[in-house]
């Protein structure tokens, strides 16, 4: 399972060293979730509700919410030292959870932007709006969450189960990729759930 690049996206720290900001800080940890104390005399405050998706080269943290005013994310490693992630609020802002109930409507701004940004032709785009249709009702059906990449590849499962033959799996799995990779695009999702799905042959 590939999951997020910590490596891409974190700047580390050491342990016990300033961390550019001119204030040193130290973690702890116990079974409640994660602490962070400031040595400016913040308050050690605990993380709810964690979900870790741990893969042989990837570790994902979803976090279900964050305290206000947070403005940066710290993972502690093994070895002491520092992985520190700054919060854009302006993500934060624009990135609405993607649900059953509101995939119609990131359908449409999708189809919006085959139309404008990437000139499709109008049977190109009946195309996706009748393969994404399909998977939006499947989804309301089985009440799966599309934000997970267990369910995108459930669905192609389906897909595959049903005797579809190659060349018509072949055309939800290109639908569905382009559909995932516009939502990490634009924020709503981390990773394209069709990457742990293999492209039919």
């Amino acid at each position: 399972m590939k999951l997020m690049d910590f490596t891409d996206t974190f700047s580390q720290t050491q342990s016990g060293q300033s961390d550019g900001d001119g204030h040193s800080e130290d973690t702890l940890t116990d079974r409640r979730g994660p602490f962070k104390r400031s040595s400016e005399g913040g308050a050690v405050q605990s993380v709810a509700a964690i979900n870790l998706l741990v893969s042989t080269d990837r570790v994902q943290i979803n976090l279900s919410s964050l305290p206000p005013g947070c403005q940066e994310l710290v993972v502690s490693l093994p070895n002491g030292a520092h992985l520190v992630h700054r919060i854009d609020t302006a993500v934060l802002s624009r990135c609405p959870d993607l649900t059953i109930a509101n995939l119609s409507e990131f359908t449409a701004r999708f189809l919006i932007h085959l139309e404008v940004n990437e000139d499709r032709k109008e049977s190109t785009i009946d195309g996706y709006r009748k393969r994404l249709g399909q998977f939006a009702h499947w989804l309301a059906e089985e009440g799966k969450d599309p934000t997970l990449p267990e369910t995108w590849l459930d669905y192609y499962a389906t897909l595959k189960r049903r005797g579809l033959a190659a060349h018509t799996r072949k055309g939800h799995y290109d639908r569905l990729r382009r559909f995932g990779r516009w939502l990490v695009e634009k924020g709503y999702l981390v990773q394209n759930p069709m990457d742990e799905v293999r492209a039919p042959s």
